[in-house]
């Protein structure tokens, strides 16, 4: 990634809307490239002139994206801090602009946040306490899901361009599907959302997605399918 795209790259990734299209390139090479050195070295080699300190804070239970997360930061070879929001002052009344003002004065230079609040790292954008990387917010959005879904379509070999993707179960609640409507379209993707019509948006988000309630049309016009399940929490 040069130099121009590293001082560009948002400060707080919310939303897959935060970045452009060079900038999901540029993240997709850098992705595969890791996923080469990690295979042969098991460690990835970053010129870091001082390694970071990054924190995962997950206000919303998770294993996959905080485990991933807490694996990707120690291979990178930066400092890593689990933050545990049930025995820190959030518990106590603070709020969490003064919960990440006191991380940033401590030397954090970068937090993964996931809430169950769709939304709330929004308020951030202007004057960012420090940088931010969204873990996934209520039902809003979920990047680095969809990019790294997208990064698995792109090694399996078949073409993206002109493709259709099913995106099949709990659509309306999906975090992570918000993400690859915005996402996919990008690499000329189409989608279809396929479910109820209780777990369907009330009109299709773009021009690029179509809906229905017909698990067998989805299946049958589709190359592929991305199966989700029930939002039950939510």
């Amino acid at each position: 990634m040069g130099r121009n795209q590293r001082l560009a790259f948002p400060p707080v990734l919310e939303s897959i809307t935060d970045l452009t299209k060079s900038q999901i390139d540029n993240l997709l090479s850098l992705a595969q490239t890791f996923k080469v050195q990690s295979k042969a070295y098991n460690v990835f080699n970053p010129s870091w002139i001082r390694p970071p300190t990054i924190v995962t804070s997950f206000l919303e239970n998770s294993t996959r994206t905080k485990t991933s997360f807490a694996i990707a930061i120690q291979k990178l070879g930066a400092s890593y801090i689990d933050f545990n929001t049930e025995k820190s002052s959030l518990q106590k009344g603070e709020g969490l602009e003064e919960t990440l003002l006191t991380l940033a004065n401590q030397g954090i230079d970068l937090i993964i946040l996931r809430t169950s609040v769709s939304h709330q790292l929004a308020e951030f954008k202007e004057n960012p306490p420090l940088k931010i990387i969204n873990g996934g917010d209520g039902t809003h959005q979920h990047p680095t899901q969809a990019l790294l879904d997208l990064l698995t379509m792109l090694e399996d070999g078949a073409p993206l361009k002109g493709s259709t993707l099913a995106i099949i179960g709990d659509c309306a609640h999906s975090r992570v599907g918000h993400s690859l409507i915005d996402l996919l379209p990008q690499f000329g993707i189409k989608i279809i959302l396929c479910g109820p019509k209780e777990f369907l948006p009330e009109a299709a988000p773009n021009e690029f997605v179509t809906m229905t309630q017909s698990r067998d049309e989805a299946i049958e016009k589709s190359d592929r399918l991305y199966l989700l399940r029930i939002q039950k929490q939510r």
